[in-house]
Order: structure tokens, then C-alpha cells, then sequence
């Protein structure tokens, strides 16, 4: 009997197509999962270094405020405020100067609070630029309380990372009265307090 031989080169070369297109899909599936992860790690990778950023800021400032001493006065009428005593001179920047105005400004806030036990002492909320070389776009608030402690909240100007830093005050002497002898030989009355501002620490805040 004659055998017919029937030609599977066609078959193979179907066979050999479904299996180069069934890698190909393959390929493509770990190309786009590779791409999407490459990205996550990119964003994951910019994250943490705004996250670095911001809690670096709060560090340095810790640093530079932790352990300084504030001593200052209001005078007896309260129209006059002073810096008697300060280690805030030796920080850099404006942040000195910075806060040595809103200690004097609570002093005068405690001075009208112990004359008048109605009144209001007023805490405001002040934001401060960051003149520190590496923080060019972390934004700083600042509020101190009537006990002098300090609060400053750090944020990215995309305000998507936050901490907070407290810096607590231990106060020696608070508006307590003196009597003094000014340029003139004059006696006269003034109202100190002295502080220091101690064991700070960083809070972290909302990841948005």
C-alpha cells in the first residue's frame, strides 16, 4: 500500500507563531509591572526624601534652641519690654532675634494677665522663614503659649509632609516684681522673668 505523506510545516510554523506571540504578551505584562514598579520606587524615593527634608529642618532648629536662656523684663507701667540675660545670640539667622521679640511679647501678655485677671492673654501663630541653608522649601509657624513654650509646625510649601516641634520652657521667675536703679539714679519698678527652654521634641504630623 502506498503511504501519502502529508507536509507538517505548516502546523509547526502556526505552532511556532501562537508560542512567539503567547512570550511576547508574556513580556509585555513583566515590561508594564516593571515600569509601574520602577515608578512607585521613583515616588516612594521622592517621598522619603521630602519626609527627610522636613524632619531635618525640625532637627537643626531643636539643635539651635534646646538649652538656651531667656531673661527679660517689663516695666512697671508695661509700656516697655527688655532682654536682661540671653544665650539666644548665639543662633544663627533671624531666629534669635525672632524669638527673643515673641518671649518679650509674652512677658508683656503675663504682665497685662497679672494685673488684670479678666484679660485675655493673646497666643498668635506667626510664620517664620527658615534661613538655613538646605530648607529653601520648608515653611515654619511659630506659636508660643503664656507659659512660654514653643511650637513650630514644619511643612514642604506642597504642604504634604508635617512634623512639629515643642521645645517646653522651665520658668525660674515670671513677672516678678523688682525694684531697680535706672541710668538716671531713679528707682524703679520692673517686672522678670527668666527661662530656659528644654528637653524639645519632634512630633510627627499627617502624610497627605
Amino acid at each position: 500500500m502506498r503511504e501519502k505523506c502529508k507536509s507538517t510545516s505548516g502546523a509547526t510554523l502556526v505552532l511556532a507563531l501562537l508560542f512567539f506571540l503567547m512570550c511576547a504578551m508574556a513580556g509585555s505584562v513583566v515590561l508594564a509591572a516593571g515600569t509601574a514598579a520602577s515608578g512607585r520606587v521613583a515616588g516612594l524615593k521622592q517621598a522619603e526624601q521630602q519626609y527627610y527634608t522636613v524632619t531635618s529642618a525640625a532637627k537643626t532648629v531643636e539643635s539651635l534652641i534646646d538649652g538656651q536662656v531667656w531673661a527679660g523684663y517689663v516695666a512697671g507701667d508695661g509700656s516697655e519690654t527688655g532682654t536682661s540675660v540671653t544665650s539666644l545670640n548665639l543662633v544663627q539667622g533671624e531666629l534669635s532675634t525672632f524669638l527673643d521679640r515673641k518671649t518679650q511679647e509674652m512677658a508683656k501678655e503675663n504682665y497685662m494677665k497679672s494685673k488684670d485677671a479678666s484679660y485675655t492673654v493673646k497666643k498668635e501663630t506667626e510664620d517664620w522663614t527658615l534661613e538655613i541653608s538646605g530648607f529653601d522649601n520648608v515653611k515654619a509657624s511659630v506659636t508660643m503659649d503664656e507659659n512660654y513654650n514653643i511650637k513650630i509646625y514644619f511643612t514642604q510649601v506642597d504642604k504634604k509632609y508635617s512634623c512639629t516641634l515643642i521645645v517646653p520652657a522651665a520658668i525660674d521667675k515670671n513677672i516678678e516684681e523688682q525694684n531697680v536703679i535706672d541710668a538716671d539714679g531713679n528707682s524703679v519698678t520692673q517686672y522678670f522673668t527668666h527661662l530656659i527652654w528644654t528637653d524639645a521634641a519632634i512630633e510627627k504630623g499627617k502624610t497627605e
